[in-house]
């Protein structure tokens, strides 16, 4: 409990997803507390994101300002830590 709106929430591959405060959160079967997507330091642009792929393979789509562009940016989901980490970019 907050007093922040959840926002643009998506169920995807058994999870649920939403935006708080600049952040992607989720909960899933396996971690049933929220746990961030993004990395400590960034935030989303826009308040809007893409969850593409399932099981071991999915990736957060995100855009993120970066100076005085934005680029496209994928969280990606580590199977092995069973958590979400690593972005790549395109400009």
């Amino acid at each position: 409990s907050n007093d922040v709106c959840d926002t643009f929430v998506q169920f995807a591959d058994h999870t649920l997803y939403w935006v708080r405060g600049g952040n992607v959160f989720y909960s899933s079967p396996v971690n049933i507390s929220e746990q961030p997507v993004l990395a400590q330091g960034q935030e989303l642009l826009f308040q809007t994101y893409s969850v593409a792929g399932q099981g071991d393979n999915k990736v957060v789509l995100f855009s993120e300002k970066d100076g005085l562009k934005s680029s496209i940016k994928g969280a990606f989901y580590q199977s092995t830590e069973n958590a979400w980490g690593g972005t790549g970019c395109a400009d």
